[in-house]
C-alpha cells in the first residue's frame, strides 16, 4: 500500500470533488493513498428511537457550520446523528476523515452537494427522524452466483494478504486483464467477496487509469457526444477526475447504443450493465477504496 499523503493534499481533493457536481467535464487529481479504516458502516440494523421535534432541536449544534478540523460537542452531536442514519462513526468529537466521508455520503444520498461540511440543509436533514427509506443500507450480503463461488477464496486470499484498507467497509477491485469488477465487504485482512460482474474499460488510445482511488461523487446520468447525436450514461460513480463507473450507452429515447462489455473500447471510463452501475451507485459509499489494476 502506498505511503500516506499529507493532509493538505487530502483536503484539496475534497474541495475538488465538490466542484465536480456542477459539471461532468471536471478534472481532479485523486488522492491515491488509502488510509486505515476511519469510517465503518454499520452492518447491524439500527433501532429507531422516536423523539419529538423539540427534543431533536435541543440536540442541534450551536454553530451554523461544522467542518474539519473542528473538535468538541458540536462534532459529537453530528457524529451521533450520523450513527442514527446507519454510519458507525466513532463519537469522539473529532471531525476527521471518517466524518468527512460519512457527511459527504449522507449529502449525496439526500441530493445535496457533497461538500463534507455540515451546514444549513444538511443540518436540517440530519435532524429529521430517520426512516427505513433514508437510513444508509451498506452492501453486506453476498449476491455471488454458483459460478462466482469458485473464485471467491482466490480473490479473498489475494486481497487479505496485504495491507488493503478502505475508509469504509467496502472495497472495489477492478481487474482490467479480466474485464471484471469485484466488490468486497469487511475490513483489512478480513475482506469477503460479495459481488462480481463484467465491465468494459478504455481502449489503447484512451486507457483506463490504474492505481488506488476512492469513490467520489455520484449522479443519476450525464450526457456526452454531440447535440445531434447525444449519448447518455446512467448511474455514474466517480473513480478519479472524469474517470467513472457508469452504465452502457443509451440514446435520448433510452435505446441501447452500445451494450458490449468484456472489451476495451471506452474512452477511459469503466462501463457496466445498468443493474451493476446502479448497484455501485446505491450501495458503495463515498470514500470506499477503488483499486484498478
Amino acid at each position: 500500500m502506498r505511503s500516506m499523503r499529507n493532509k493538505k493534499t487530502f483536503f484539496l481533493g475534497i474541495i475538488g470533488m465538490v466542484i465536480i457536481v456542477a459539471s461532468i467535464g471536471y478534472k481532479i487529481k485523486s488522492n491515491s493513498i488509502i488510509k486505515k479504516n476511519t469510517l465503518i458502516v454499520s452492518s447491524n440494523k439500527s433501532k429507531i428511537v422516536h423523539k419529538t421535534k423539540v427534543e431533536l432541536d435541543s440536540e442541534r449544534p450551536d454553530k451554523s457550520i461544522i467542518k474539519s478540523p473542528d473538535k468538541g460537542e458540536d462534532v459529537r452531536r453530528i457524529q451521533t446523528r450520523l450513527k442514527k442514519y446507519g454510519y458507525n462513526v466513532v463519537v469522539d468529537g473529532d471531525y476527521g476523515e471518517g466524518v468527512i466521508y460519512a457527511v459527504m455520503d449522507f449529502q449525496q444520498r439526500h441530493n445535496f452537494i457533497p461538500s463534507g461540511k455540515v451546514i444549513g440543509e444538511t443540518i436540517d436533514a440530519m435532524y429529521k427522524m430517520p426512516t427505513k427509506d433514508n437510513m444508509y443500507k451498506p452492501a453486506t450480503q453476498s449476491v455471488l452466483s454458483a459460478n462466482d463461488v469458485a473464485i471467491e477464496s482466490t480473490y479473498e486470499s489475494k486481497l487479505n494478504s496485504g495491507e488493503n484498507t478502505s475508509s469504509t467497509n467496502n472495497y472495489i477491485l477492478v481487474d482490467l486483464s479480466q474485464q471484471r469488477v469485484y466488490i468486497f465487504y469487511g475490513l483489512v485482512h478480513n475482506w469477503k467477496l460479495i459481488n462480481t460482474f463484467s465491465c468494459g474499460s478504455g481502449k489503447a488510445e484512451t486507457p483506463t487509469i490504474t492505481g488506488y482511488f476512492r469513490v467520489g461523487v455520484k449522479g443519476l446520468k450525464f450526457k456526452s457526444g454531440t447535440d445531434a447525436a447525444p449519448v447518455y450514461c446512467k448511474y455514474f460513480t466517480q473513480i478519479s477526475g472524469n474517470y467513472l463507473f457508469h452504465s452502457i450507452l443509451y440514446d435520448k429515447s433510452g435505446n441501447v447504443i452500445d451494450g458490449n462489455l468484456g472489451a476495451v473500447e471506452s474512452h477511459g471510463c469503466i462501463r457496466l450493465a445498468l443493474e451493476n452501475a446502479k448497484y455501485i451507485y446505491d450501495n458503495i459509499p463515498i470514500g470506499s477504496t477503488i483499486r484498478v489494476k
